[in-house]
């Protein structure tokens, strides 16, 4: 997938937080999360070898880190993913059963990786939380490429709306449900300020940095 798909389809779903309402098919509201999900990923790489250089842990840095995945990544696009998205395509005939299966397992990792870098961040270790974030973004971005390759390119054109609105009624539904107090824009904003404290162009103002 390249990053102009990435990008256009981020410029609508952003459009859609400040309530434009433009239609937005389910492969391409997901692949919008990955280019957010990508712009964390590099403002973690670049303030890791800030750590790797001796610069001391910042905390709240990190600790938007882990609002943002622990929240966003986890808690809504995940399960936007393994709820409606994978049962769907396995339904439709679009990918095998145990592409999804791996995927999964995946998330199931990187839950888990989320949790030790919580923990390497409350204790203010960062040799921990460097090792984490080494592990993480290696296996995340991977992920991020094997989702893109093998779900989200695939061809929905013949899968009728009938079937295609159900999902994105659930997907909004969703974020109803976990978005209490907060919205897309909250953590929009919390990308934002990660990549500025960094030096790199924030997602709602350009392209992510790969």
């Amino acid at each position: 997938m390249t990053e102009l798909a990435r990008t256009q389809a981020f410029e609508t779903w952003l459009a859609n937080a400040n309530g434009a309402g433009l239609p937005q098919r389910p492969e391409e509201e997901l692949l919008a999360e990955h280019h957010i999900m990508l712009a964390v990923l590099a403002a973690m790489e670049a303030e890791g070898k800030e750590l790797l250089h001796g610069t001391p842990l910042r905390p709240e840095f990190w600790k938007g880190v882990v609002e943002f995945i622990g929240n966003f990544s986890h808690r809504i696009h995940r399960v936007k993913e393994e709820r409606f998205f994978f049962p769907a395509l396995e339904a439709w005939g679009l990918v095998e059963p145990e592409a999804c299966q791996r995927l999964e397992e995946d998330h199931r990792a990187l839950r888990d990786l989320t949790a030790l870098l919580c923990d390497g961040v409350n204790e203010g270790d960062w040799e921990k939380a460097f090792r984490v974030v080494a592990m993480y973004l290696g296996r995340m971005r991977v992920h991020l490429d094997v989702e893109e390759i093998a779900l989200l390119s695939a061809d929905l054109s013949e899968v009728g709306d009938e079937h295609v609105a159900p999902m994105m009624e659930s997907f909004a539904a969703l974020e109803r449900e976990e978005f209490t107090g907060a919205s897309r824009l909250y953590y929009v904003e919390i990308a934002d300020s990660l990549c500025r404290n960094v030096g790199l162009t924030p997602p709602s103002a350009g392209e992510a940095t790969p």
